[in-house]
């Protein structure tokens, strides 16, 4: 199987709760640097810029990284549960086998963006605009998606039992595939 992680001379973190405070204190980009099976389960990091890094077995849960940026980024088997992201923005970044449960993702901004495999039950993605981002085998059941805009984006194979979606602004084509229970 080939492998599509651009390569990239990462700078390894070995502490994710002193980089994440001192590029929020210091306004400072982080940019080619490889966080792996690191744990932060709380704080408030507002502002950051991810430029360029990996993420890989990581656990950030019950973080808020409010206007966070992620871009040209890879996330690989993350547990981001219950963190709040709002007004983000993701761009040319990828997200495989995540747990999202219960993230908040509200008011962001995603361009080019793909979430494979990624479990978001309870997913809060309300009043975002999306372009160009592809659902491949994600699990959105209870999700809130109402009020985005959806602009060449694309749910395949997901799962959507209970989701939100009161005035989206989509064509009904970016549904091909996707599973709608109906209930009684």
């Amino acid at each position: 199987m080939k492998n599509n992680r651009p390569q990239f001379n990462y700078v390894a973190c070995p502490d994710i709760e002193a980089l994440f405070s001192q590029a929020a204190l210091d306004e400072t980009d982080v940019e080619f640097v490889r966080f792996e099976n690191l744990a932060l389960e709380s704080g408030v990091y507002p502002g950051l810029t991810f430029r360029n890094c990996l993420f890989a077995g990581c656990h950030i849960t019950g973080c808020t990284l409010e206007r966070a940026a992620f871009i040209d980024c890879i996330l690989e088997h993350c547990d981001c549960s219950n963190a709040a992201v709002p007004k983000a923005a993701l761009e040319r970044t990828r997200l495989t086998d995540c747990k999202l449960v219960g993230a908040t993702f509200s008011e962001a901004f995603l361009l080019d963006v793909v979430f494979e495999r990624c479990v978001s039950r309870y997913s809060n993605f309300s009043f975002s605009k999306m372009r160009h981002a592809r659902f491949s085998g994600c699990d959105l059941s209870f999700s809130a998606l109402g009020g985005c805009t959806l602009t060449k984006t694309t749910f395949e194979q997901c799962l959507l039992v209970r989701a939100e979606l009161f005035k989206p602004l989509f064509p009904a084509s970016i549904f091909p595939t996707v599973t709608f229970p109906v209930f009684p």
